[in-house]
């Protein structure tokens, strides 16, 4: 058996107390963590961007009536903006321990569809565990909450007249089930009723208030 000496043990000491300040020093800040799972999910690749998140990680944007819990839920959501080919510009960033605070503007298919301003989030928080984001929170301005009712306020109306099966696929409680079939038919539903808007078709719809895609609350 070999006797480790006390200068042996002295240099083993220095190399493993060297190698745990190695990798703490690497260990990614929350802010980094959030910075790279949006610039992944930028590129649309949905599982590499699930990998940031825990997997009872809770996502809230309550304008739009959204609240997931669990890697299903936020795989749906991430393929839905996927197809959209949603593009998340954050801004303004604090940080406080491990919750990263930023504002986010959000642009995609359905926007431009709906010929609308980009979306605007003002206040969007991440909290971050063990180098997982475990609860996402945001919240929608009410300008652009705004301009998404003008739209479906039409739309859906519109939408129920022409194409119910379609709408009740979309959503069948009245609530809009995100998922990547799903965010393909409304986009080429919203560009379809564009289009017979700009022919003359179609007047605008006012005066009633139809079953709305979502409830935001």
């Amino acid at each position: 058996m070999k006797i480790t000496t006390q200068g042996e043990f002295s240099v083993l000491f220095i190399m493993a107390t060297a190698v745990l300040l190695y990798s703490c020093s690497f260990k990614p800040s929350p802010k980094k963590i959030v910075e790279d799972m949006i610039s992944v999910k930028n590129t649309h690749q949905v599982t590499a961007s699930l990998e940031y998140f825990a997997d009872d990680a809770l996502l809230e944007i309550p304008k739009m009536g959204i609240k997931m819990e669990g890697k299903e839920g936020r795989r749906a959501i991430a393929e839905y903006d996927s197809v959209l080919n949603t593009i998340l510009a954050p801004s303004n960033f604090a940080i406080s321990g491990d919750t990263v605070f930023c504002s986010v503007t959000e642009h995609n298919d359905w926007i431009e569809a709906a010929e609308i301003p980009d979306a605007y989030y003002p206040r969007v928080m991440f909290v971050v565990k063990d180098n997982k984001i475990s609860y996402n929170f945001a919240e929608l301005a009410d300008s652009s909450k705004e301009n998404f009712e003008r739209v479906l306020d039409h739309f859906v109306f519109w939408g129920n007249d022409k194409y119910p099966e379609k709408m009740k696929t979309m959503a069948p409680e009245g609530d809009f089930i995100y998922n990547a079939e799903n965010g393909i038919m409304v986009v080429d539903m919203l560009r379809e009723w564009k289009a017979e808007q700009k022919q003359g078709k179609r007047e605008p719809v006012s005066g009633r208030m139809p079953k709305r895609l979502d409830k935001n609350k």
